[in-house]
């Protein structure tokens, strides 16, 4: 099956631009634009349903209904959106349920209470239960994000289950986003300065499973939400890959997502975009966060004025899912590893890479789950996760395997199809389908810190 990722990138092709303007977010000229008008009328949410169905319809009862056309984008939209209109055909207001469940939430916070008093979890909750397979899991993991100050705080980002947050290191989860519209997380951003302030990527970025309604914010640690100015409606079917904080200027972030990337400098009040396309990872120059690199589909850009411009770096593979990863150890390497080529590293700030190895090839299942990253204290051990976790301590030369996708192996577990992998102060921490697992050796062992997720 094809992925989320590749359907878009039909879709935007079709219709000649590499972002669709389909909603108040967009800002491109549609003038000699050859889209066809019920493209937009899609996404805007004061048109009617029935009128955007009529139309589409019989466009294509005289265009092409054949690969490429757009019409298997339409029909998706059709099935997902037609239960969701008024009899009329007129749209839900997002910003109106969200406001009406923001106040239900406060007025009821006794009753919520007994509600969910009234609810025990029935499980699983701890991995060993599940058992009868040779891989057990409780859930996908989408992202990870350790509280800078304090390594026992960890929050997860799940496709369904939402943000969870732990106190103590994995041995207890809490929940936090369960009266949210929508339960997909996939990237967070936590405030060095101020930790309680954290940002979350809605949607999930791997499969679709949930579009995005944008970045949300939490001012007491994740307890409470509020929308920021990236604030989307689901049947954009958007998705965020990926958000990041200036450590020098915390009103300033980044999201990658699959409209484009976009920077607030005011803490996500507003937020605009500075560069088209499926923007699939982001991250700072270490040390220096006015050097900005971004990938798209087959391209890699650079800025070197806090993403004002970007110049598009040539040398990278042009086929493939990519990911970056970049290092304290030394701030100017980059590494970008490619699903069907191989890794490259540049040693010049991103100006230009040199390849490394074409092993491992995690081509066959990229689409889904692929995670990248590179030791904080060296430069040269880097760590790829697609099915399985491998590890490189030479810089991506040469590589070993470092979990097997089975239970009782005699490397590791950590279980298969790897979503996320990021280093703190030197631990790795690792979130697949069914685990977030920690390793203090570079991979060697392994420690399961997701009992009690169910998610």
């Amino acid at each position: 099956m094809s992925s989320l990722r590749h359907y878009l990138l039909i879709f935007y092709f079709l219709i000649l631009t590499t972002t669709i303007a389909i909603s108040q977010n967009s800002q491109e000229d549609q003038n000699d634009d050859p889209t066809p008008g019920w493209v937009y009328m899609m996404g805007d949410m004061d048109a009617n349903f029935y009128d955007v169905q009529k139309i589409a319809t019989e466009y294509y009862r005289i265009n092409s209904q054949g690969k490429g056309s757009g019409w298997k984008q339409f029909k998706r939209w059709e099935y997902f959106t037609e239960p969701r209109v008024y009899p009329t055909g007129n749209r839900i207001n997002h910003a109106q349920i969200w406001n009406e469940i923001s106040k239900f939430n406060a007025s009821n916070t006794g009753n919520n209470r007994m509600l969910q008093n009234s609810w025990l979890p029935m499980g699983p909750s701890t991995s060993a239960n599940v058992t009868g397979h040779w891989n057990p899991g409780l859930g996908r993991i989408n992202v990870i994000a350790v509280d800078p100050n304090d390594s026992n705080i960890i929050y997860i980002g799940s496709p369904s289950g939402g943000l969870w947050k732990t106190l103590d290191e994995g041995a207890n989860w809490t929940p936090l986003t369960d009266n949210q519209p929508v339960l997909g997380v996939s990237a967070i951003a936590i405030n060095p300065n101020n930790t309680d302030v954290l940002y979350i990527g809605t949607g999930d970025k791997d499969s679709g499973d949930n579009y995005s309604i944008g970045v949300l914010k939490s001012l007491d640690g994740g307890n409470s939400w509020n929308t920021t100015g990236l604030d989307w409606t689901i049947n954009q079917n958007r998705t965020i890959a990926k958000l990041i904080i200036n450590s020098n200027n915390t009103d300033i972030l980044y999201a990658a997502t699959t409209s484009g990337l976009y920077r607030t400098t005011d803490a996500g009040v507003s937020w605009f975009k500075v560069l088209s396309g499926d923007i699939d990872d982001l991250e700072f120059k270490p040390g220096n966060p006015n050097v900005v690199y971004a990938i798209a589909p087959r391209k890699f850009y650079k800025s070197t004025d806090g993403g004002d411009t970007f110049v598009e770096t040539t040398g990278v593979p042009t086929s493939g899912r990519a990911q970056i990863a970049v290092t304290d150890d030394n701030p100017y390497y980059v590494y970008y590893f490619s699903s069907n080529n191989g890794i490259y590293r540049s040693e010049d700030s991103g100006d230009s890479f040199t390849k490394m190895s074409s092993q491992p090839n995690q081509g066959s299942q990229a689409w889904y789950d692929l995670a990248f990253c590179v030791s904080d204290m060296d430069a040269n051990e880097v760590h790829l996760g697609e099915i399985n976790t491998w590890r490189s301590t030479t810089g991506g030369t040469s590589w070993t395997k470092t979990t097997n996708w089975t239970w009782n192996n005699p490397i590791g577990y950590t279980h298969c199809d790897i979503h996320e992998m990021v280093f703190y102060n030197g631990t790795l921490y690792v979130g697949s389908d069914g685990l977030i697992s920690k390793s203090t050796d570079g991979g060697n062992n392994w420690i399961n810190l997701s009992e009690g997720l169910t998610i």
